[in-house]
C-alpha cells in the first residue's frame, strides 16, 4: 500500500549481486553528493563575498567558506583518483563496481 522506495531505486539494488557491487554504488553516490556540496559551498561563498561590501569580517567568512569548499572538492577528487587507481591495479572489470550509479 505504501511504497516508500521508488521502483527505480529498488531495481538498482536488485541488480547489485555482491557486497562489492553495493559498496561501489554507495561510494559513487557519496562522491557525487560530496562534490555537489563542495560546489554549492563555493557558490555560496561567492555570494557571501559579493554581499560583504568590503567588510573584512564578512569577506573573511566568505573566504573560509570558499577554502573549505575547495578542500572538500580536492578530497573528493583524491578519493575518486584513489578508487580508480585501485580498480585498475586490481584489474576489476565489472561495470557494476566501476560505474555504479542509481537508476532514478
Amino acid at each position: 500500500m505504501f511504497d516508500l522506495i521508488p521502483e527505480s531505486i529498488s531495481d538498482t539494488l536488485k541488480n547489485q549481486t555482491s557486497i562489492g557491487d553495493i559498496l561501489g554504488l554507495i561510494l559513487n553516490i557519496m562522491m557525487g553528493v560530496s562534490f555537489s556540496i563542495s560546489l554549492l559551498s563555493i557558490a555560496y561563498a561567492g555570494i557571501l563575498y559579493v554581499n560583504s561590501s568590503g567588510d573584512p569580517k564578512n569577506a573573511s567568512r566568505a573566504w573560509q567558506g570558499f577554502l573549505w569548499g575547495a578542500i572538500t572538492g580536492m578530497v573528493t577528487l583524491g578519493i575518486f583518483v584513489i578508487k580508480n587507481a585501485l580498480v585498475a591495479l586490481l584489474g576489476v572489470t565489472n561495470p557494476n563496481i566501476t560505474n555504479a550509479v542509481p537508476n532514478i
